[in-house]
């Protein structure tokens, strides 16, 4: 796509292209770093406005809790509890409380009560000797106060039955011990606490907004709309945030899209003592403002740098490549085959950089061009005359050629008339000396196989002698081998004998061990262990009998088959002795008439081979002489090819002289018209 645009052109390209990816890639890390870094801070801002809101409840609810204990650590209270009746203390206890509540900021009403909630002092002296409650609610009201023995019942925001303004109602029961006396009430208006969480503000978020909500009733505490304090929450947000803190998340973040369609970032966290969670949201379009501004910046930034850098790169490419033209164009001119002087480059010729070393070349080239014009201007002027005397050479030549042609075609027709006759005649000769070379080589043949036939006899009549006689020993051996292998099988007997004496001896012991049962028992008691051993040689002696016997029955049967083993080989010796050794003899005699025989055809065949090793040396002798004048013809007849082919060479040598003189002249002719191209 860029090979046809200029070097300028294709540069300012690619660096503008290197230019785009490197901007992108600039914009790329640097915006998502920047809107990583801006989204992080707005988002820790919105954390921090959070957290100081949640801290600001906490510490407002605190400080109530505390000013409401300081209070009832008044000992007149526990004394006026004690002596309900007593008109001076309650007279001084209600001085103290109308006192005590005109030094506090932000609260409704403070007062005593005993367990049945009968106001006994009170902020409003108009409200002395009320009962504020009965029944199930005071029931509910003596079980808050005993689970908050020693601490402060706190009630959470209510709206106050009196004035019905939003308040924080709290309790401090006072006990005697273990038992309940009564105690001290208090409610302290939520104004105080809006104002408070309202002057909290952070930077870039200004129109940041807050609810705080009561998670347990699903009710709204404070909002923006004061028409929803106190109601029931429908809000889909709100609700799903619930539900994330019922999941055991304490604080968070999340983006939902609002009832009015406004897509809004929130962040909230849980009050879990006390039931409540606060959620701060803000328009992300705004609260993203300085992200996206930033981007846009970003964005601005690096195109005006790819644009200063494209064209900056643009003028420096140019003002650079500006020899470089000057050098293209003299290129052209020797495109056009003008080689004539000019200083066009000469100012450059001879430096070091890439412009000065092309035109260096450049100028290198024309000259070298302009030396090889006038060489060929002077090769072309010698070429003419070489042309003309190599034409002339080449006419005689081609004369003189057609004359040797004539002389030497007639030699060459009668030498192949004399190979004609030598080659029927040495045809006829070779036929007699290949029937003559068949019959000497059948000759030869028989008489190596005779040889042959006579070694092999020679061979089977040794063998058969060699064979006869060792044959002959073998039986004498084996016939004494089998003599000793019987005598020392009727050692066998032997056994028999041992084992008859055996058996003798276990009768012996078999008596002895009788007697000795005898003598046992009549030793009674203290035999009875001899009885035992005469048990046993007894039971020893029966075993061996029947041992004995066994080995008796093994050596009646060995015998037997010794007497088997005998028969057995006394057949094999006679038949060795009768029917192999003469085979054997008569094998051998047959083997020496058949080497007389042999010796006879022998001596035959060496005759027939003799005769014709003669004749075939004759028929070797004639086709000797016969090759010998064929060769000397043959020798003739080449010697004429040669010269005939000779003769051709020259003529064609001749005819390409013409040729080359021809194309030298046309060569002649195309340099001039090359020449005459040049200015």
């Amino acid at each position: 796509m860029l090979k046809n645009l200029k070097m300028g052109s294709v540069i300012t390209t690619i660096v503008a292209a290197i230019t785009v990816i490197s901007m992108g890639a600039v914009f790329y890390i640097s915006n998502r770093n920047i809107t990583s870094m801006l989204i992080n801070d707005v988002e820790n801002s919105m954390q921090t406005s959070l957290e100081a809101k949640t801290k600001l409840i906490d510490e407002y609810i605190l400080n109530a809790e505390k000013q409401l204990m300081s209070f009832s650590k008044e000992p007149d209270i526990k004394a006026l509890l004690q002596n309900p009746d007593d008109k001076a203390i309650q007279e001084e206890l209600q001085n103290y409380n109308s006192e005590y509540f005109a030094s506090l900021t932000g609260w409704e009403g403070m007062y005593v009560c005993d367990w049945k909630t009968e106001t006994l002092t009170h902020s409003n002296t108009s409200v002395v000797g009320m009962v504020l409650r009965e029944g199930d609610p005071l029931e509910q009201l003596h079980q808050s106060l005993t689970a908050a023995k020693g601490g402060v019942y706190n009630t959470g925001i209510l709206k106050s039955p009196a004035s019905g303004e939003i308040i924080i109602s709290m309790y401090v029961p006072i006990y005697d011990g273990d038992t309940p006396l009564g105690f001290v009430g208090g409610a302290i208006q939520t104004d105080g606490l809006s104002q408070q969480l309202n002057s909290i503000s952070t930077h870039g978020i200004e129109n940041m907004s807050y609810s705080l909500i009561n998670v347990e009733k699903k009710q709204y505490i404070f909002d923006d709309n004061p028409d929803l304090i106190l109601t029931d929450i429908e809000d889909t947000s709100l609700l799903n945030i619930m539900s994330i803190i019922d999941g055991g998340e304490e604080t968070g973040q999340t983006i939902y899209d609002g009832e009015d369609g406004t897509e809004y970032f929130s962040v909230f966290k849980s009050l879990p003592e006390r039931g409540w969670a606060l959620v701060i949201r803000n328009d992300k379009e705004e609260l993203y403002k300085p992200v996206y501004d930033s981007r846009l910046i970003l964005g601005i930034v690096c195109s005006l740098a790819f644009l200063l850098i494209t064209v900056m790169s643009w003028l420096m490419i140019n003002i650079n490549l500006k020899p470089l033209k000057k050098v293209i164009l003299k290129i052209e001119k020797i495109e056009a085959l003008d080689l004539s002087e000019d200083d066009m480059i000469k100012g450059y010729i001879g430096y070091k950089s890439e412009v000065g070393k092309l035109a260096t070349a450049v100028n290198s080239l024309t000259v070298t061009f302009r030396k090889m014009l006038n060489t060929l201007n002077d090769c072309s002027k010698s070429l003419v005359g070489s042309s003309e005397t190599m034409r002339t050479a080449s006419n005689d030549l081609m004369d003189s050629v057609e004359d040797n042609s004539a002389t030497t075609e007639q030699l060459s027709a009668s030498i192949l008339n004399t190979n004609s006759s030598i080659e029927t005649v040495t045809d006829e000769v070779e036929k007699i000396q290949s029937i003559v070379e068949d019959i000497t080589d059948s000759a030869q043949d028989g008489n190596e196989k005779s040889d042959t036939l006579i070694q092999t006899a020679n061979a089977m009549s040794k063998a058969a002698s060699d064979t006869l006689a060792n044959n002959t020993k073998k039986v004498e051996e084996t016939k004494r081998n089998i003599e000793v292998a019987m005598t020392n099988l009727q050692s066998l007997v032997k056994i028999n004998e041992m084992a008859s004496q055996i058996l003798d001896i276990t009768s012996q012991t078999n008596l002895l061990s009788l007697n000795a049962s005898i003598e046992a028992a009549r030793a009674g008691e203290a035999g009875r262990g001899f009885a035992v051993v005469a048990g046993e040689i007894g039971s020893l002696a029966e075993n061996s009998s029947e041992t004995v016997n066994q080995i008796q029955e093994l050596c009646v049967d060995a015998n037997k088959s010794i007497e088997s083993i005998k028969m057995c080989f006394e057949d094999i010796i006679a038949f060795m002795e009768t029917d192999v050794s003469g085979k054997f003899q008569e094998f051998a005699d047959m083997s020496g008439q058949y080497e007389a025989v042999v010796n006879d055809i022998r001596e035959v065949i060496h005759g027939i081979h003799n005769k014709t090793s003669a004749f075939s040396e004759s028929a070797t002798n004639i086709r000797s002489q016969i090759n010998n004048v064929r060769m000397a013809s043959n020798d003739n007849e080449q010697g004429v090819d040669g010269i005939i082919v000779k003769n051709d060479m020259t003529t064609q040598t001749a005819e390409s002289i013409i040729k080359i003189a021809d194309l030298n002249q046309s060569n002649v002719e195309a340099i001039k018209e090359i020449l005459d191209m040049f200015k």
